[in-house]
C-alpha cells in the first residue's frame, strides 16, 4: 500500500482483503495525480497534453486550425485575454495574427482617396514562417484557411474584407543564404503582373525574393517562378507596381 493512505487508516470494522485492496488502489491513483494540473497554467510552459483543455477554457476554439504548430497554439492561448478584449477591432486582429508570426497591412474604407464604400477593408497578411505541421511550402490553401479563420474570429461581423495572403521575408533569416538579392516590398495596392505555374524546386535558383500573393490566374512568364514553387502556389501574382523597395 502506498504511504499516501497508510494501512492503519483502514478501520478495524472493514479491515478485510477487499477494503485493503481498495485503499491501496485509491492510494496509488492519488499518488500519481498532480494537483498542479488543477491550477491556472502558463500556456507557454504548460504540458502539451493540457493545451486542448486550455483552448476550451480560454474560449479560443474558433482560432485553432487542425495541425497548427504547437508554438502558435501556445502564443494564441497566451494572448487570449488581450484578443478577447480587442475583439471587433483592427488592433485585435493584428494581436491575434501576431501569435502566428503574421503581419498585416490594413486599409480601411475611410483611409482611401477618395473614401471607399462604408465598412469595406483591404487586408494583406504576410506569412513569415510555417504555420502548420508537415508542410514544406510557405503559402498553401491550408495556410490561407488558418489565417482567415483567425481574422474571422476577431473581426467585426459588419466588416467586408478584401483579403490577400502574401509572404514576407523580413523575419525569415534562413532564406538569406538561398537568395542572391532579398528585396522587401511595401505594397500600396496597385497593379500586378502574373506568374506561371511552377513545380517544386530549389528557392536558391531565384534571383530575388519579393512579396507574393496567391492568384487564380496565371498568364505570363516571370523569372521568379522558382520562388512561386517554394511558397506553394500553382500560380501567384507578383506585386510590382506602385511600391517602395528596400534592400
Amino acid at each position: 500500500m502506498s504511504d499516501l493512505i497508510p494501512a492503519d487508516l483502514v478501520t478495524p470494522g472493514i479491515n478485510d482483503e477487499r477494503s485493503r485492496a481498495f485503499a491501496a488502489t485509491l492510494s496509488s491513483i492519488l499518488g500519481e495525480f498532480q494537483t498542479s494540473s488543477l491550477l491556472i497554467q502558463d500556456p507557454l510552459t504548460v504540458d502539451a497534453k493540457l493545451l486542448p483543455i486550455m483552448t476550451i477554457e480560454l474560449g479560443m476554439s474558433d482560432f485553432m486550425t487542425s495541425g497548427l504548430l504547437e508554438t502558435h497554439v501556445r502564443q494564441l492561448l497566451a494572448r487570449a485575454p488581450d484578443i478577447h478584449a480587442m475583439t471587433g477591432t483592427v488592433a485585435g486582429v493584428r494581436r491575434a495574427l501576431g501569435a502566428l508570426g503574421v503581419t498585416v497591412d490594413w486599409v480601411q474604407w475611410w483611409q482611401k482617396q477618395p473614401p471607399g464604400q462604408h465598412d469595406t477593408h483591404e487586408v494583406v497578411a504576410y506569412v513569415n514562417e510555417h504555420l502548420l505541421e508537415g508542410q514544406e511550402a510557405l503559402l498553401t490553401s491550408e495556410t490561407q484557411y488558418a489565417v482567415l479563420r483567425v481574422i474571422r474570429a476577431v473581426q467585426r461581423w459588419l466588416q467586408e474584407i478584401d483579403f490577400k495572403l502574401g509572404v514576407g521575408f523580413s523575419s525569415s533569416v534562413w532564406l538569406a543564404g538561398a537568395v542572391q538579392t532579398a528585396t522587401v516590398l511595401k505594397p500600396s495596392a496597385q497593379a500586378v503582373t502574373a506568374m506561371p505555374e511552377a513545380r517544386i524546386c530549389a528557392v536558391s535558383t531565384a534571383a530575388a525574393a519579393h512579396v507574393l500573393r496567391p492568384s487564380a490566374n496565371a498568364i505570363s512568364q516571370h523569372p521568379l517562378a522558382a520562388l512561386a514553387a517554394f511558397v506553394g502556389c500553382s500560380s501567384v501574382q507578383f506585386i510590382s507596381a506602385s511600391m517602395d523597395a528596400r534592400t
